[in-house]
């Protein structure tokens, strides 16, 4: 919402600061530009002041870039900081127009360029973005921050960000919230969770000044997600309902999705029954290790492996579908698994992590859902809908009928 501004010398004096202004981004500060009294309330006269200030050439006054953000801050933020809660429950506040922005995971940096703010990037991790080129054609050439669980704070500091994005952290301490001055903000998101995913954007959209943008993806995913898979998905019968275990591949042993995973948050959307929702976890991650009695005991109808961290096997930059085929190979010859009702009737199924835990989880929906309930979702067409989410909010010239490799079913070969 825009302050109304009555004082006609003010008015004046503010279209010359904001017409100044190039990026509309957002930075976080101690405090507010301007707000000479520091309590978080920028107000028309200590905007005058400052102004006037500059205009002047007191002792003290304001830098131009300053001045332009103070105008931004007064217009256009109602003269206050903006403020969110985090995925981790911290409250993080920003004060003022951001230009320059470092993210560590590649879901967060996927919202960023949902958004329309990925110029405002100046560094990213080695891990998770800047192997990702075909995705990432700008973001990868940035500079290397290191990995998110130990990232290289020397070289966030060195790099002059006004707010790090990163993820949630599920155990151990990547060392951010004591390592960073104050004057650089710090957000964590867990942007792969379906449930959170709306909410998440519209974060990012609001912190960076890029609200119709987030807007425009959120009405659009829940239009998807609500619509044609959840609102399908409900109308099913629990007696009718497939039993699902979907797995991460990378982790070694039989890990599964448990409750509060965006595996486990996928499945129930597209109608399944996670028949590891409810087992006690191991660690904060919602993923469990399953004894293989356990698993032939439950006999699940659907199997579903979430292949993740083996570079080479799937994704945009992959085009040869033979690595997954050898991955679901050596999962349906696992000692017992000739046993299983989902492998013996051939319903078992991998997907890349890209379309599971990251704000493409829909797609991943979509494909879940067209696994377990082939005749429900015969006209939901899971290529089509990544396509359009690559061309219209990734702004992407990839095409998914030359490229990619997302999901693999001994039907596909």
């Amino acid at each position: 919402m825009k302050k109304m501004i009555s004082n006609p010398l003010i008015t004046m004096l503010l279209v010359s600061c904001i017409s100044l202004i190039t990026l509309p981004l957002t930075a976080a500060g101690p405090c507010m530009p301007g707000d000479a009294d520091e309590d978080d309330e920028l107000t028309e006269g200590e905007l005058a002041d400052a102004i006037l200030s500059y205009v002047y050439e007191r002792e003290e006054h304001l830098e131009l870039d300053e001045l332009r953000d103070a105008a931004h801050v007064y217009v256009y933020w109602n003269g206050e900081p903006k403020t969110i809660v985090d995925s981790m429950d911290r409250t993080v506040a920003i004060y003022k127009p951001v230009k320059r922005m470092v993210v560590l995971t590649y879901p967060v940096a996927e919202a960023v360029k949902i958004v329309k703010a990925e110029s405002g990037v100046v560094g990213v991790s080695n891990e998770h973005i800047l192997p990702k080129k075909a995705f990432f054609p700008i973001l990868s050439d940035l500079p290397n921050i290191g990995v998110p669980p130990r990232p290289d704070r020397e070289a966030i500091i060195n790099l002059n960000p006004d707010i790090v994005f990163t993820g949630r952290i599920l155990g151990g301490n990547d060392g951010l919230e004591d390592g960073l001055p104050d004057t650089i903000a710090l957000v964590r998101w867990d942007m792969g969770r379906l449930e959170r995913i709306t909410a998440n954007v519209n974060q990012v959209g609001y912190l960076l000044d890029k609200e119709e943008e987030a807007e425009e993806f959120c009405d659009f995913y829940k239009n998807y997600i609500d619509e044609k898979i959840k609102g399908r998905a409900s109308e099913i019968p629990e007696e009718k309902r497939m039993r699902v275990y979907i797995e991460m591949d990378h982790l070694g042993g039989n890990m599964a999705f448990a409750s509060g995973s965006s595996g486990h948050e996928i499945c129930v959307a597209a109608g399944g029954i996670n028949i590891a929702a409810d087992l006690p976890l191991q660690s904060s991650a919602p993923i469990v290790e399953v004894e293989k009695e356990w698993l032939m005991k439950e006999d699940p109808d659907v199997i579903i492996v979430v292949v993740t961290g083996r570079p080479g096997l799937c994704g945009y930059e992959v085009d040869d579908p033979e690595g997954m085929e050898e991955l679901r190979e050596d999962a349906v010859n696992r000692p017992g698994w000739e046993n299983l009702t989902a492998v013996r009737e051939n319903r078992v199924y991998l997907i890349h992590n890209d379309l599971v835990g990251s704000t493409a989880n829909f797609i991943g929906a979509t494909y879940v859902a067209k696994w377990l309930y082939p005749e429900i979702f015969s006209d939901l067409y899971p290529e089509e809908v990544h396509q359009e989410y690559l061309t219209r909010f990734q702004r992407l010239n990839y095409n998914l009928d030359e490229h990619g490799v997302f999901v693999y079913h001994k039907e596909d070969s």
